[in-house]
């Protein structure tokens, strides 16, 4: 039986997709405890950045559970939209994070996987990574925001393309069109996504958190709107003690002594 493991490392969480045998799809049940993990990260204050991979070197995530789905599609039909719900919950617990996300993908990423990669804030790939949307192609739709999350990443071509004609894109192509940002070898991603964590824990969590903030509600905002959010959260975020003590420690050559605290924003 599949399940999703989470684990500590320094200031580091580290949140597993583990369901090999089934090239770690996400069921019902692991739906829930992922939700479940991605939550107790949110909300704990000694972790100040999450990475997400999945288990072994062949998948990130096959996405759905296909049987779960086929049953949910012929007999219980409620299940369909709970299902559905419970991965835009996923999502939106990721974007709404206070903490920065990195997607590790090993492997293939397909469906409702890359709804997942695209709510982290950085996603790199190792080089077997292959990614698509195949749902169409079985007659039906993704969900969890693939059609809407995914879009505002890859642009309506790239998605429209492994919609409509069940193109599978490789890590050369999804480093193209914006799905990941580097490119390793299988045996080295997980060091690099450590890599990359341990630089960005070594900043101010609130000056970490109020960017990424700033960078997804402006998404959803008008150019006007988006500048006077930014400038609201620019001036409470600044005006704190991190912003203050940063500069003096870089006008005096010294190391920062930052205060490591999540403040309502």
């Amino acid at each position: 039986m599949g399940t999703i493991r989470c684990e500590k490392n320094h200031h580091t969480g580290i949140i597993t997709i583990d369901n090999e045998k089934k090239i770690n799809c996400i069921t019902m049940d692991m739906l829930k405890i992922m939700n479940e993990k991605v939550e107790q990260c949110n909300h704990d204050p000694d972790i100040y950045c999450v990475i997400i991979t999945g288990a072994g070197k062949q998948a990130f995530s096959s996405g759905g559970d296909l049987k779960a789905e086929k049953l949910y599609a012929v007999k219980e039909h409620e299940n369909i939209d709970s299902y559905n719900r419970l991965g835009m919950k996923l999502v939106r617990n990721i974007m709404n994070s206070p903490k920065p996300y990195i997607a590790a993908v090993n492997g293939y990423a397909l469906g409702a996987a890359l709804a997942v990669i695209t709510a982290c804030d950085i996603a790199i790939g190792s080089d077997n990574s292959v990614y698509g949307l195949p749902t169409t192609s079985l007659g039906g739709i993704p969900g969890w925001g693939c059609t809407q999350q995914v879009t505002r990443v890859l642009g309506r071509q790239c998605v429209m393309r492994m919609l409509l004609l069940n193109e599978k894109i490789n890590a050369d192509e999804a480093q193209k069109c914006g799905m990941i940002s580097e490119i390793y070898a299988v045996n080295e991603l997980m060091e690099k996504a450590c890599e990359l964590a341990e630089q960005i824990i070594r900043y101010p969590v609130n000056a970490v958190s109020a960017a990424k903030r700033c960078v997804n509600g402006g998404l959803e905002l008008t150019l006007e709107e988006g500048l006077e959010f930014e400038a609201k959260l620019l001036y409470h975020n600044n005006t704190q003690y991190n912003f203050g003590e940063g500069i003096s420690a870089f006008l005096e050559k010294r190391e920062p002594e930052f205060h490591m605290n999540y403040e309502e924003l």
